[in-house]
């Protein structure tokens, strides 16, 4: 029995991996004219925060000594580039159907790596806020612990909580809380994990309809 949904942001509710992989693409190539190192990284760590990508890119592949300043430098200049096209940007498909179809049945949550400043803005410029009951982002909340607060705000165990992500991170943070895990199928392979996997949110809908009804689902 599903009594509250989490779902991750960009990929699952909005169409805006690539805008991010371009983002990086664009702000590092300010810094170094081998932007495809960057890049790679960037996509080998799908679902991690900007601030942890930022660091690392810094620090190993451009071998600069990182900083705070730097640090917020990097995080101004990226939420610049991305801001307006995400808030452009198409729903996946599917997605805005769930949200009006379930948010009146049970609670549903956001749990992102987009900073939660950012992320409330672009949320309540698409028009999408009033169907959540919270949103976390990051900083300050990670993804384990947005699914902790959850749990303790629902009073519920996490196994009556459906998580909805498109990467391996997702994947790892609900598997880790014991939430059920179902994944949209993006630039992720979900090979292995034993989860169900579809290309937009319209078969997530149909699986959650046909298989996890109850608790008001």
């Amino acid at each position: 029995m599903i009594k509250a949904v989490i779902l991750d942001f960009d990929g699952v509710i909005v169409e805006s991996v690539d805008i991010k992989t371009q983002a990086f693409r664009e702000l590092f190539s300010r810094y170094t004219e081998e932007v495809e190192p960057v890049v790679r990284y960037h996509l080998q760590n799908n679902g991690v925060s900007r601030f942890i990508k930022f660091r690392h890119i810094w620090e190993n592949i451009l071998q600069k000594q990182y900083s705070d300043a730097v640090r917020d430098k990097l995080g101004i200049d990226f939420s610049a580039i991305v801001l307006d096209r995400v808030v452009s940007c198409p729903f996946v498909a599917g997605a805005l159907e769930f949200l009006k179809r379930f948010y009146s049945n049970v609670p549903l949550y956001i749990a992102s790596a987009v900073p939660e400043e950012e992320l409330a803005d672009i949320v309540k410029r698409k028009g999408i806020s009033g169907y959540f009951t919270g949103k976390y982002g990051f900083p300050p909340t990670t993804k384990k612990e947005a699914i902790s607060d959850v749990i303790r705000r629902q009073a519920i165990p996490a196994n009556e909580i459906l998580y909805v992500g498109d990467t391996i991170e997702d994947f790892r943070a609900s598997s880790d809380a014991g939430t059920f895990f179902i994944a949209r199928r993006n630039k992720e392979d979900f090979k292995g994990c034993d989860v169900p996997v579809f290309d937009d949110m319209n078969g997530v809908m149909t699986y959650v309809l046909e298989n996890l009804k109850g608790g008001g689902l």
